[in-house]
């Protein structure tokens, strides 16, 4: 038993110093979107497509960034997926102002179709660019946005080109959330690796900015491939590298923001809605992964705590474990510092793994019970894995 104990904390701190390693290359190797001058063909038409429900507090400042954009040979097209508020009449009057802006009405959600998907779907056949940029109605652009990223396309002839966008936190949940998940992505995916090998599980693609090869996209069947799944985004980037297809993931936080969410029950929900899909349904998978968030946060915390009010305990695990949680808070403070989140929480990531770790277990549950609800429909969920 007590070789199982001292093999755990070592563990731990194997894996700590794996994080801090990951974070350090992609300080490097993570690229950032970047202004770039160029005399690129701007003869390439460009359809952004942008899905639409109940967005009306939000679609006009997505809207204004795009019109303004220094590439003009866009069409944007919005889909009204029969919202029930002022989002079709919002958009009709930049249509009426802006010949490259156009309105679509979605036709009824057919069986089998989560609603965004269905939306998507639409939007690509009514698409008539050479690419095509998915993009959330809750997305601001900055000006040189796609221009630097259509430039960034076409010279590496990138298949499907996604951002990380910057996220500001308005609620709890999101000042807890948002920290951690560009954590998760910053200190675990190591970038370089991800972009020459095309292990599809490598990856991580996020539906704020999806620029596709339209070839590329029709290639491996679209959002049709993904018509029930809650995380399409991800879905989409593992098979253009299942394909053999070329996927490139930059840092977009200076170029793309994402608004944030209402209030903290919508961020609640919208990113619970996620993190199940995300672990592929499976029990085992999200138990696991629970358990490792715990041992890698909450057992070094703990052993370093009793030590310094002065329960006997281990002097070794006490040692490993002060390595351990001085590591973690380095690769915490680059990922902070990179995406721009106050110094201040990183002495509160335990709030932010314990706050996952909750949203985690709330989306398993919801999928379970068939309660997960996102623009006043019920989420269609897969079969549970064990």
């Amino acid at each position: 038993m007590t070789y199982l104990i001292t093999l755990q904390y070592y563990v731990v701190l194997i894996l700590g110093l794996i994080s801090v390693c990951i974070a350090i290359s992609n300080s490097f190797f993570l690229k950032k979107l970047i202004v770039k001058k160029t005399r690129l063909n701007k003869d390439i038409i460009i359809s952004v497509l942008i899905p639409a429900r109940n967005e009306e507090d939000k679609i006009s400042q997505c809207l204004d960034s795009l019109i303004s954009q220094t590439y003009a040979n866009l069409e944007i097209i919005v889909l009204d997926d029969n919202s029930n508020d002022e989002t079709a009449g919002i958009v009709s009057r930049f249509v009426e102002d802006d010949k490259r802006v156009k309105l679509i009405h979605g036709e009824e959600l057919p069986l089998g179709w989560g609603g965004k998907n269905w939306a998507c779907h639409q939007l690509y056949n009514s698409a008539n660019g050479e690419y095509i940029l998915f993009l959330d109605a809750d997305t601001i652009f900055q000006k040189d946005t796609i221009a630097s990223a259509i430039h960034e396309s076409v010279s590496n002839n990138i298949d499907l080109l996604t951002l990380i966008p910057k996220r500001p936190p308005k609620s709890i949940v999101e000042l807890a959330m948002f920290p951690f998940m560009n954590w998760a992505i910053f200190s675990w995916l190591p970038i370089k690796i991800a972009h020459n090998f095309n292990n599809s599980y490598l990856s991580a693609t996020f539906g704020q900015f999806m620029l596709f090869k339209k070839e590329s996209y029709s290639h491996i069947g679209g959002h049709e491939e993904v018509r029930d799944n809650a995380i399409d985004d991800f879905q989409l980037g593992r098979f253009i590298k299942k394909s053999g297809l070329k996927w490139m993931l930059l840092d977009g936080t200076e170029m793309v923001e994402s608004m944030p969410y209402k209030n903290t029950i919508d961020a609640l929900n919208g990113i619970s809605r996620s993190v199940f899909p995300a672990l592929n349904y499976s029990i085992s998978v999200l138990f696991i992964f629970s358990i490792l968030l715990v041992c890698l946060t909450f057992i070094p915390l703990m052993t370093v705590g009793y030590g310094l009010i002065g329960v006997v305990g281990n002097g070794e695990y006490w040692t490993i474990s002060v390595l351990s949680l001085f590591i973690f808070l380095i690769s915490w403070t680059l990922s902070c510092r990179r995406f721009h989140y106050s110094l201040f929480l990183i002495p509160f990531f335990p709030i932010c793994v314990g706050v996952m770790i909750i949203v985690a277990y709330h989306s398993m549950l919801s999928t379970i019970f068939k309660t997960t609800i996102w623009k006043e429909r019920n989420i269609s969920s897969k079969k549970l894995r064990f």
